[in-house]
């Protein structure tokens, strides 16, 4: 084998071993992830039960991932121009999707309605009578804030404030004075960490994207060194 193809083949190996690598890890974080899920404040998130069904997709994803990673290294160790097509082939899919997504998620995020979509999920939770009270309480104890609007949220039809605990500042206040309460809305907080974490993903996705593409490119040139008669040792 030329030097080229030996490049290539070593490159492949690297890339696959990487690839192995990453399926590995994301199976070990949604087990993690799923481990963790014991009780109301990690069993679901306001609008969904986005948490659970995501540390399963990165369970299964993980594993197909792990998996595709051993078939490109055997198929290129081994020579094997059916397995590299095979391989190239489903790379190929997993590429779109994740461009695909990672664009998608880059829009979103960028979109004028990305802060009415994030109010929508979150703003009817974050009250005194929230149907998952364990999630409200998590946001607001964890971004140091009261009410989606702020305080005034929990207002009372005389005027009054009857807050939640999670809103006070020190624990065990009282309630129903404002300035013992965070005095900060959680809708701009919610909002920023939401768009962070999409734009994170969707980075991420592109990145992976543009990896794969240059495995998917590299496995199709040995796969037609091997076709055209290359000694392959």
């Amino acid at each position: 084998m030329s030097s080229y193809g030996k490049c290539i083949k070593y490159s492949l190996i690297v890339i696959n071993t990487a690839i192995c690598v990453s399926g590995l890890v994301m199976l070990i974080a949604g087990a993690v992830t799923q481990s963790k899920i014991t009780d109301q404040k990690m069993a679901r998130t306001i609008g969904g039960y986005s948490l659970p069904a995501g540390s399963v997709l990165c369970i299964i994803f993980g594993i197909f991932v792990f998996l595709l990673g051993v078939l490109g290294a055997f198929a290129t160790i081994k020579g094997r121009q059916g397995l590299l097509n095979l391989y190239a082939g489903i790379m190929s899919l997993i590429f779109l999707i994740q461009f695909i997504t990672g664009a998608v998620a880059l829009g979103v995020k960028n979109s004028s309605k990305f802060d009415s979509y994030v109010e929508k999920v979150f703003a009817h939770e974050i009250k005194i009578n929230s149907s998952h009270p364990a999630e409200r309480d998590f946001y607001q104890n964890y971004f140091k804030c009261c009410g989606w609007n702020g305080v005034g949220d929990y207002a009372l039809p005389n005027n009054t404030i009857l807050a939640v605990e999670s809103c006070c500042i020190e624990k065990d206040c009282n309630v129903t004075q404002i300035n013992q309460l965070h005095p900060n809305p959680c809708n701009s907080k919610i909002i920023g960490a939401s768009r962070s974490i999409i734009e994170v993903a969707g980075t991420l996705l592109l990145v992976f994207a543009f990896f794969n593409l240059t495995s998917i490119v590299l496995s199709i040139i040995l796969s037609r060194q091997i076709r055209a008669g290359y000694q392959y040792q």
